[in-house]
């Protein structure tokens, strides 16, 4: 049979030309993928390979990714936002920020790609723009807890490599470039670039970092990477070196191993918007409440978290409201749950407020 071997036969090769099985000379087994022995092939040849010969859809190994909300579905901020200059940077939608230096004035915020499959992404666009970019820097940024990538063994001898795959959108077509180092930057892969070819055009790109066996890498519930993708630059296109230029990601997929989805199956490897959003609620919750009180007295009442945070997080109140009644008051916050306290001074005392749980990375 052409091209492959018949049900029930032994061939132990699979052909993509018309060479016929009886055919073992030398020139047809170098243009076939064998099973039965080892062969010698190079990197490009084991990259086609592996697309010609594919072994699972990426979309049933949703799981391995190690990315939060790629898909930057889930947002429980209000935008836009001004991106303040420092590497505190702005947090855009659960799990993704914008951070830059220098003099420029960046609005962000989440928006739609109109695209299938994909139908949110982050994006910043320059409101005061900076010509001459010099030193200064804007990137997208993402932190991933430790026991998200503990099975890459970074920081020790058995290290795997991590691939990211994503899809972009520029107002300035060129060269870009991509990072992932430790909390503080101790240790950090190599700066690898990519390239848009075209402006205001998404775009999928990947990325194979090789594996980095030096460093601290935490794998516990602290920050174990941040993966950086930098969009403006003294090594880039400046993005935002007119008003109205912008920059714009979304289909984040950080894999285990060298392999990635193709562009058309990569909205496929995205966890459904349910799943994501119990993810993001370990990082960030925020909700509304009405304390009442049927007498002058002081009272506390529990409060269950949505999902068990990443650590104890920092509760915040705002915008309270009270009637016959003061002094709001947080107590005992854990991982799990916390109360609030609350005095009223006549009957039926109440407050009316809306409170954050905080314990981003």
């Amino acid at each position: 049979m052409d091209g492959a071997a018949a049900v029930g036969t032994t061939t132990k090769y699979a052909r993509e030309d018309h060479v016929h099985p009886s055919d073992t000379s030398k020139a047809a087994l170098t243009q076939v993928v064998r099973y039965d022995t080892a062969q010698a092939l190079t990197a490009a040849q084991q990259v086609q390979a592996r697309a010609n010969v594919y072994a699972a859809p990426m979309d049933a190994l949703a799981y391995n990714g190690m990315q939060i909300n790629g898909s930057m579905e889930v947002c429980q901020f209000a935008g836009p936002v001004t991106v303040p200059t420092g590497s505190i940077g702005a947090h855009i939608v659960d799990g993704w920020k914008v951070e830059k230096t220098g003099t420029s004035v960046l609005s962000a915020y989440q928006t739609t790609t109109l695209f299938a499959g994909l139908p949110n992404c982050i994006q910043f666009s320059a409101t005061t723009p900076q010509p001459t970019i010099g030193s200064d820097y804007v990137r997208f940024t993402t932190r991933i807890e430790g026991y998200r990538v503990a099975r890459l063994g970074w920081g020790t001898a058995s290290a795997q490599p991590v691939t990211v795959g994503f899809w972009v959108r520029m107002s300035l077509p060129g060269t870009y470039q991509a990072l992932i180092h430790n909390v503080d930057a101790s240790a950090l892969s190599a700066w690898m670039p990519f390239t848009v070819a075209a402006s205001m055009v998404w775009q999928w790109v990947t990325i194979t970092f090789l594996p980095v066996t030096s460093g601290t890498w935490p794998v516990d519930n602290t920050t174990g990477l941040q993966l950086v993708i930098e969009v403006a630059s003294f090594s880039t296109p400046n993005t935002i070196g007119a008003t109205g230029q912008y920059a714009a990601i979304t289909g984040v997929v950080v894999l285990p191993g060298i392999e990635a989805p193709s562009a058309a199956r990569s909205a496929l490897i995205m966890r459904p918007y349910d799943q994501e959003l119990v993810t993001c609620l370990r990082y960030f919750e925020k909700d509304s409440l009405l304390l009442q009180s049927p007498a002058p007295a002081t009272m506390s009442w529990p409060y269950t978290f949505k999902a068990v945070k990443r650590a104890t997080p920092t509760i915040t109140p705002s915008g309270i409201t009270y009637v016959n009644a003061s002094g709001l008051a947080v107590n005992s916050p854990t991982p799990n749950s916390t109360s609030f306290q609350l005095t009223a001074s006549a009957g039926a005392g109440y407050a009316v407020f809306s409170f954050t749980a905080d314990a981003r990375l």
